[in-house]
């Protein structure tokens, strides 16, 4: 019975963290969490073959430093090098927390951000718990791509497309335009080359001449 009892508060122990830390990579790296998941809707089969070669470097490193008979400087080293790995795989986790959070605000309609983050990201996390399916296909599938994902995402933070950069210095020049530009008040003459004219609307009205806009 104490077996049992350990194994199911494992679990929940495991649900509650890895549903943590999906939400709290997504709150706190919202840019880097945005490229991994650029790279999850537009290429999931690269990123999951990249993510098992990353996978496959750091873990055979890591084991080479971690082996019995090795310092414990050295020991200690090798589970360093599984930082960046492991790091890779919790903003790929939230960039599948934000991609399940998007499609259940989709279908329901509804616009809270935070619940359905952190609905997507518990939807994530038991997923990986179904038995079979979910432990050899669903979890080792999904980490790989999130592995492939977040580790360059890790490196090189999503950069502005330059039409927002474009549309953001027009927006900013586009108040000191406006303000430069002269304002006539309706009905009054303005004396021109040709004799006095009379500003009516947004055009002015020579007599027996011409008419131009302002």
């Amino acid at each position: 019975m104490a077996n049992v009892l350990t194994v199911v508060w494992f679990v929940i122990a495991y649900v509650l963290a890895q549903t943590s830390l999906m939400f709290w990579a997504a709150m706190m790296f919202p840019a880097r969490v945005e490229r991994a998941r650029e790279r999850v809707e537009n290429r999931p089969a690269k990123c999951f073959f990249s993510g098992l070669l990353v996978w496959g470097l750091h873990f055979l490193v890591a084991m080479a430093f971690i082996k019995e008979g090795n310092p414990g400087p050295l020991q200690l080293f090798g589970w360093i090098t599984l930082a960046p790995m492991l790091a890779g795989s919790v903003l790929g986790g939230g960039a599948f927390a934000e991609i399940v959070a998007e499609r259940i605000r989709q279908r329901s309609g509804s616009t809270a951000v935070v619940p359905t983050l952190l609905g997507g990201a518990l939807a994530t996390t038991l997923g990986g718990l179904m038995p079979v399916i979910g432990w050899f296909v669903f979890f080792p599938l999904v980490s790989f791509i999130a592995v492939g994902a977040g580790y360059p995402a890790l490196f090189r933070p999503r950069q502005p497309k330059k039409a927002a950069v474009q549309d953001a210095r027009l927006e900013e020049f586009a108040p000191v335009a406006s303000a430069g530009a002269p304002t006539v008040p309706a009905g009054l003459t303005v004396s021109t080359a040709s004799g006095p004219a009379a500003y009516e609307g947004s055009e002015f009205t020579a007599p027996g001449s011409f008419s131009s806009h302002a």
